[in-house]
C-alpha cells in the first residue's frame, strides 16, 4: 500500500452523508459510493468482500505488466453513526481529465454496440470494439490494452466488466489514453449474498465453474481465445504464484482463506502468466 493509502485508511476512513456519490450504473450490486473533499474514494461492500477483491487485484496489478492501475486498501469507513467495511481510493483522474466509458462513447457516436455485435463471433466483437474505439478517439494500441485487461478479468474472475466498466481518459488537448484499470469488486466470487455463498457446500470448482465473463461472451475461456487470435495474449506477473499472499484483519479467515484458494487455482490453470520469472 502507498503512503498515500496509508494516510487515508489510518484510524479508518471517516466520512459525512453529504459525501455520498449518486450514480446510474449496471454494475453487479449496488455499492454506496463516497467521495470526499481531499480526492480519496471509498466503496462500501454490498454482496461480500469486494473490498478484498479490490485490495487482493491492485496486488497483483502491482506485478504485472500494466501501466497504470488504481490502487486500493480495505479499511472500515466510518459514515456519521454507521460503519461499514470497503475499500478506499486515490483520485486516479488528473485535473481536466475525463473517463468516458465505451458504452457511453458509442452511444455518442450513435452505434448501436449491443445490436451490431448479437450475430458477431467472439473474435468479430473484440474487433469491433477495438477498431470503433480507435477510430473515434484516434487512440493506438488499444486493442494490445483491452485484450490485457480481459486476461487479468479471466484470471482473477471478474463477472463485471460491461462497457460501463471499460473506459477510456479524454486528457486536456483532447487526446485520449486508456484507463487506469480499475473496479474489480466483483472478482474472486466475492458474491457472497446471492450467486457464491460462504459454506454451501458446493466445491470451489463447481462455484468458479458459475461465474460468467463479459463483455464479449460469458465463457472465460473462449473469451480469452478471441484475444489471442485478434491481438494476442500478452499478460504478464513478475512474481511466482507462491508470492501470492492473501491477507486482512477485516475479514473472516474462511473469506481470506477462499480468496487465497481461487488464486492458487487460477495461477495452476493460466501458469505462463507467470513464465519467465
Amino acid at each position: 500500500m502507498s503512503g498515500t493509502l496509508n494516510y487515508a485508511t489510518k484510524g479508518g476512513f471517516r466520512i459525512s452523508f453529504e459525501d455520498r456519490v449518486r450514480t446510474s450504473t449496471s454494475s453487479k450490486g449496488n455499492q454506496i459510493k463516497w467521495r470526499r473533499s481531499d480526492g480519496f474514494w471509498a466503496k462500501a461492500d454490498d454482496m461480500g468482500y469486494e473490498g478484498l477483491a479490490e485490495q487482493v487485484a491492485f496486488g497483483l496489478l502491482a506485478h504485472s505488466n500494466f501501466d497504470v492501475y488504481a490502487e486500493y486498501a480495505v479499511c472500515k469507513i466510518y459514515e456519521e453513526d454507521k460503519t461499514y467495511t470497503g475499500c478506499v481510493s486515490a483520485d486516479f483522474i488528473s485535473a481536466g481529465e475525463e473517463l468516458i466509458t465505451l458504452a457511453r462513447l458509442f452511444q455518442a457516436d450513435v452505434l448501436r454496440y449491443d445490436r451490431d455485435m448479437e450475430k458477431m463471433s467472439a473474435s468479430q466483437r473484440l474487433q469491433y470494439l477495438i477498431e470503433h474505439t480507435e477510430r473515434i478517439t484516434g487512440m493506438n494500441g488499444f486493442g494490445k490494452w483491452l485484450g490485457m485487461l480481459l486476461e487479468f478479468d479471466a484470471f482473477i474472475l471478474n463477472e463485471d466488466r460491461h462497457l460501463n466498466n471499460i473506459a477510456i481518459v479524454k486528457k486536456p488537448d483532447g487526446t485520449y489514453k486508456p484507463m487506469p484499470v480499475f473496479d474489480n469488486g466483483a472478482a474472486f466470487l466475492s458474491d457472497t449474498t446471492r450467486d457464491y455463498p460462504l459454506g454451501s457446500g458446493l466445491g470451489l470448482s463447481r462455484l468458479i465453474s458459475r461465474v460468467r465473463s463479459k463483455p464479449i461472451v460469458t465463457d472465460f475461456d473462449k473469451q480469452l481465445a478471441a484475444v489471442d487470435e485478434v491481438v494476442g495474449l500478452s499478460l504478464k506477473f513478475d512474481c511466482l504464484p507462491d508470492a501470492i499472499q492473501v491477507q486482512s484483519q477485516e475479514y473472516s479467515e474462511q473469506i481470506v482463506a477462499r480468496v487465497q484458494s481461487i488464486l492458487n487455482h487460477q495461477a495452476r490453470k493460466y501458469p505462463h502468466l507467470f513464465a519467465g520469472i
